[in-house]
């Protein structure tokens, strides 16, 4: 008897399993309503342009940031499943990135995959920027983007960042977020798609009878907002979390998000 494939329940890694032929839930039937573009020819805007969604611990909302980043821009360079040069590259992807056939064989999108031509994605754990004070949490997410600058930099090879793990400029988050954006928009010639996993992390972890959450919502208030103010230059954003408590406060600023929970 041929032993079943390996079941792995804490894995988020869309790409390592797939290649591995491990057991997957296919997410892709899901996209042809989550990821339909407007009618007409060509590469077209999609219909729905900010998303969010919220669903509790353990819904798998990591490995669906993780499939929609692969489905936007492929494999990028030096990943460790890029190794496989065979399969047909999507509209735009640049040199070094792979779209290996494995990805998307046999899935319910496979037909479909590539419509939306090759996007660089911005993907953004906002677990990482979860601090105990709101300035801790500016801190972090000030660190953190400036690390996504570095990796974009090398990728790239257009922005003189050769150490992603220097201190950052003294420059708040979302204009951090907002030149990413209008350099990537520069470099590649395609609008990018933000992924935002865990966008509450920073606000549940003030959650509590002595602690109040609105202080560090101000904090992402204005970091929110460029979702909205760089709409023009994104092709697409998609956000998940856990609660909703705080949608409206934050996504005053972004009011074009359609929330999908």
């Amino acid at each position: 008897m041929q032993p079943l494939p390996a079941l792995h329940p804490s894995d988020a890694d869309f790409a390592a399993i797939r290649r591995d032929g491990d057991f997957y839930v296919d997410k892709t039937p899901l996209f042809r309503d989550l990821l339909a573009p407007k009618p007409g020819p060509g590469i077209r805007p999609l219909m729905h342009r900010h998303q969010f969604l919220a669903r509790p611990r353990r819904f798998g909302k990591t490995l669906l940031i993780n499939t929609l980043e692969a489905w936007f821009q492929g494999l990028p360079p030096g990943h460790e499943a890029n190794s496989d040069r065979a399969g047909v590259p999507l509209d735009g992807m640049p040199t070094g990135w792979t779209n290996p056939p494995w990805l998307w064989r046999d899935l319910d999108a496979e037909d479909w995959h590539g419509v939306h031509g090759w996007h660089p994605v911005i993907r953004l754990d906002l677990s990482r920027a979860a601090a105990d004070t709101p300035a801790g949490t500016e801190a972090a997410l000030r660190v953190y983007l400036w690390r996504q600058v570095g990796t974009w930099g090398l990728r790239t090879g257009r922005w003189p960042v050769p150490n992603r793990f220097a201190p950052p400029p003294e420059l708040p988050p979302q204009d951090l977020l907002t030149s990413l954006i209008e350099s990537l928009t520069d470099a590649y010639g395609r609008k990018p798609v933000v992924l935002v996993d865990e966008y509450d992390a920073p606000i549940t972890k003030h959650l509590g009878p002595d602690r109040d959450p609105r202080p560090v919502a101000e904090e992402l208030h204005d970091f929110f907002r460029v979702l909205k103010d760089d709409a023009n230059l994104l092709y697409g954003v998609f956000l998940t979390g856990i609660t909703r408590f705080a949608r409206d406060h934050l996504f005053s600023a972004a009011n074009n998000i359609i929330d999908i929970s």
